[in-house]
């Protein structure tokens, strides 16, 4: 488990982004399963779908989707990844 974590932190000061934000999304995703695999075929702590991300990892090189390090990585939750919370304007309160 602490090296989950510690691979949660490197990946999220990369992404700059709140470590235990990538630590939730491990937890709803896989509940910290690392070989969790889905009906739709998303893989690993962060559900992942391999077909998806070929470009970020390589199988021919021994790279699993299973491997935590490897799953946290390609997930990029970050800028190009769906898990990076986006800041709104204030527009004033809303009115109904």
């Amino acid at each position: 488990m602490r090296e989950l974590v510690e691979t949660a932190y490197a990946e999220a000061r990369r992404n700059r982004l709140d470590p235990l934000l990538v630590i939730a999304v491990m937890a709803i995703e896989s509940r910290f399963n690392p070989i969790a695999q889905s009906d739709a075929g998303a893989t690993g702590l962060m559900q992942v779908i391999p077909q998806y991300h070929e470009d970020k990892f390589s199988p021919e090189d021994g790279e699993s989707m299973l491997d935590p390090r490897t799953n946290i990585k390609v997930a990029r939750p970050g800028p190009q990844g769906v898990h990076r919370p986006r800041r709104h304007r204030s527009r004033g309160p809303a009115t109904l």
